[in-house]
């Protein structure tokens, strides 16, 4: 309505002013009046243009006040035409999902001369870990394990699928050296490196798996933590946050020598798996009342160069069990294991192959069901990207007559072999 009402304005205004121009002066030309009524419509065409240009393009509203009476934040597309806004990754490029499947096959024969053989799937294992920010990460490890018929069957039986670990960790040490972990994991006591098929006496002494709460830092090689727990086992029948321990170690490498080693220490052995399994099973004994704590302390020392591996391992308790809970030639246990292996890694037709040997052994761990000496040899290639081919000889010697735990010792040796197919994903 407004653009057809201007119109008629301008074109009568041009025409008062023609006839003033008259009054006040001789009339124009033919081709005087032929250039003024040519301007005149130049510059209603050009008046039509901007009426049309406003009522296509209204003005942008004003941006209403936020409660504190300042104005809003931009709007997140100007944000991001600023630069400002921060784009997030996808949750399927935050979850990195990892496992393995090891079948195995072994052939025995025991202390008492018995010959056995089996094939399992000895292990099935997933693991999610997610990247929930820069500071926070997750991780979950479902797990499932089958013992083997071994000369020393030492592990308790699983359960069918196992929550292995599940954990919060705030810190980026990439950047900070200090972490917090919460949840379920493997406590840092202890390292358990080795190259061979079967696990090493130490971490058959030693592994302990509880719902902790752990502070720790990593910087320049350093690394360490303390950490805390209410584990299965129960100082006289106290149910608290009693059981603690620390871990301190450094690695690098100076020139083509990789290296790490490390001390840790536990206020509750006790609390380790297969010690928690065997104490269980003494007659008498309580592992829900136990009569003290007994504390561990462990060493651990690793140096890789041109293909050689080298890896030592002690742990101790550094105090004796209850002679109710954890017997040993008439009084209690003071278990100790160790570990020194050494492996060559080369190439065989283009493949990855590495070889080993390891002696191992324990003192007063009779009860446990360890042996006193186990010597072993070991070969792995791998035959197919992320897939390993591995044979293991193991050969165990048990402890004297004269040495007695829950049971007495047979003074006899015991033999295993094992082959393992694994698959990493």
């Amino acid at each position: 309505m407004m653009k057809k009402t201007v119109v008629p304005l301008l074109s009568v205004a041009a025409l008062l002013g023609s006839a003033s121009a008259a009054f006040s002066g001789d009339l124009p030309s033919r081709e005087e009046m032929w250039k003024i009524l040519q301007q005149q419509q130049q510059e209603i065409n050009a008046l039509k243009q901007e009426l049309g240009s406003q009522k296509r393009e209204p003005p942008p509203a004003p941006t209403p006040p936020t409660a504190q009476g300042s104005q809003a934040a931009p709007a997140p597309q100007a944000a991001a035409a600023n630069g400002e806004q921060k784009k997030e990754l996808p949750w399927s490029e935050r979850i990195n999902l990892s496992g393995v499947v090891d079948v195995r096959a072994n052939t025995m024969k025991n202390y008492a001369k018995v010959h056995s053989s089996d094939v399992v799937i000895d292990t099935v294992k997933l693991a999610a870990d997610v990247k929930v920010s820069d500071l926070v990460k997750g991780r979950m490890v479902l797990l499932h394990e089958e013992p083997l018929n071994t000369s020393t069957t030492t592990m308790p039986d699983p359960a069918f699928v196992d929550i292995d670990e599940a954990t919060i960790t705030l810190g980026d040490t990439d950047k900070h050296p200090l972490y917090l972990t919460a949840g379920r994991k493997t406590v840092p006591f202890g390292r358990f490196t080795t190259t061979l098929i079967s696990d090493p006496l130490t971490q058959q002494l030693g592994e302990t798996k509880e719902s902790v709460a752990e502070v720790g830092f990593k910087s320049n090689g350093a690394y360490g933590s303390v950490y805390a727990f209410n584990g299965n086992a129960n100082k006289k029948g106290k149910d608290t946050i009693d059981q603690f321990g620390a871990d301190l170690g450094y690695g690098g490498k100076v020139r083509e020598v990789t290296f790490d080693f490390g001390a840790s220490m536990t206020n509750s052995l006790e609390d380790s798996e297969v010690v928690t399994a065997r104490v269980a099973a003494v007659p008498g004994a309580n592992i829900t009342n136990m009569q003290q704590h007994v504390s561990g302390a462990a060493l651990h020392a690793s140096a890789g160069f041109g293909g050689v591996t080298l890896l030592g391992e002690f742990i101790t308790a550094m105090d004796r069990f209850d002679l109710t809970e954890l017997p040993w030639n008439g009084r209690g246990a003071k278990p100790r294991s160790w570990n020194l292996e050494a492996a060559y890694g080369f190439q065989i037709l283009g493949k990855e192959t590495t070889t080993s040997i390891a002696w191992q052994g324990s003192d007063e761990a009779l009860a446990l069901g360890l042996p006193e000496n186990r010597f072993m040899l070991g070969a792995s290639m791998g035959v197919y990207e992320k897939t390993t081919l591995a044979f293991e000889w193991m050969h165990d010697k048990d402890y004297g007559t004269s040495d007695t735990g829950t049971a007495a010792g047979t003074n006899r040796t015991a033999n295993t072999g094992t082959a393992k197919l694994a698959v990493e994903f």
